[in-house]
């Protein structure tokens, strides 16, 4: 008698709980799209080479390199350099990026250990891919010919 109580008992309780049921459900949900803010530079190789013309002292490098951009964080940004050391006595290294489109490109800028603006007021939201990224060389007449190593570092951020 006990045992049939209980089973009766719990058999009105799973149609209860079966009668209170619903046919739909809720949930809250978080969706985050995280920001990206990216600069590449593809192209050739990282050894360029300066042939000097007799009666000049400036050189123009247009290299097979190009700098992309990728940004969606809704800010406007802009694009520097820095060298890791500075170059040697009487050369100036020099570099200009291809203005991206709504941006304002600062023409051929002197590369040095101080972070420079190369690009700015890129709009916000940008993709711009495969702009031209042109190396300059300025020499003292009477300055031997010499190998040197820099590294530069191009950064985005916010204007």
């Amino acid at each position: 008698m006990k045992r049939t109580f209980m089973l009766t008992l719990f058999f009105f309780l799973i149609a209860a709980l079966h009668g209170i049921s619903s046919n739909t459900t809720q949930q809250v949900i978080t969706i985050r799209v995280n920001p990206v803010n990216e600069i590449s530079i593809t192209g050739g190789s990282a050894e360029i080479d300066f042939s000097p013309t007799i009666g000049t002292n400036k050189f123009v490098f247009s290299s097979p390199f190009f700098f992309s951009i990728k940004s969606n964080d809704g800010a406007i940004k802009k694009i520097t350099a820095q060298l890791d050391s500075d170059t040697p006595d009487n050369y100036l290294l020099c570099c200009e990026l291809s203005q991206a489109a709504g941006a304002i490109s600062k023409g051929p800028v002197l590369l040095s250990t101080v972070e420079t603006d190369i690009l700015t007021n890129i709009p916000a939201n940008t993709t711009q891919i495969n702009s031209q990224l042109v190396y300059m060389l300025e020499i003292n007449k009477r300055t031997k010919a010499q190998t040197f190593s820099r590294r530069v570092t191009y950064t985005l951020t916010d204007n």
